[in-house]
């Protein structure tokens, strides 16, 4: 459930201006991780270096273009996680190839498409899992049977075998 709420949160955009911090109350806001793990982590450390230093040449270095450089990299980070994801599911699917006909938790995350989805909310959690059922409730918990697993699709087929209580 925890991976649910992290990919429905608004995705972080980098931009030139700060537009502050709405939930934290800032008119100003920046953000960057230590260890630097990202171009954008080191891009503003080099800013904060510049300034600190009074390099008006660097800074200007730095802050030329960019508008384009924050659009890259946040086009960039978008496709990182894309590719995280991706990976994570063929992760799942080749687990969940290992233990068809069996058993497990989970709770239904979304109704509205084309298919059923559910989440594992068991030992395993967090793979996503296209029911073959037509009939459950958004955030209904239930137990699924492993039916198939797709490996080059990364999708998991299960179908609801109990409706458990809430």
């Amino acid at each position: 459930m925890d991976k649910l709420i992290i990919k429905s949160q608004k995705k972080a955009v980098y931009e030139a201006e700060s537009k502050g911090h709405f939930g934290l109350g800032f008119k100003t806001y920046t953000h960057f991780t230590s260890p630097i793990r990202r171009y954008s982590d080191l891009l503003l450390h080099r800013l904060l270096k510049a300034q600190i230093a009074n390099d008006s040449k660097q800074t200007r270095f730095l802050l030329s273009d960019i508008d384009k450089t924050c659009e890259s990299l946040s086009e960039l980070e978008r496709e990182s996680d894309k590719v995280a994801w991706e990976f994570m599911d063929r992760k799942f699917a080749r687990w969940a190839a290992a233990n068809n006909g069996n058993r497990f938790r989970a709770i239904i995350t979304d109704v509205g498409g084309k298919n059923i989805i559910a989440r594992l909310d068991d030992v395993v959690k967090g793979a996503r899992l296209f029911l073959l059922d037509e009939d459950a409730q958004l955030l209904e918990r239930v137990e699924v049977m492993i039916v198939e697993s797709d490996i080059p699709s990364a999708r998991i087929f299960a179908k609801i075998t109990k409706r458990l209580d809430p």
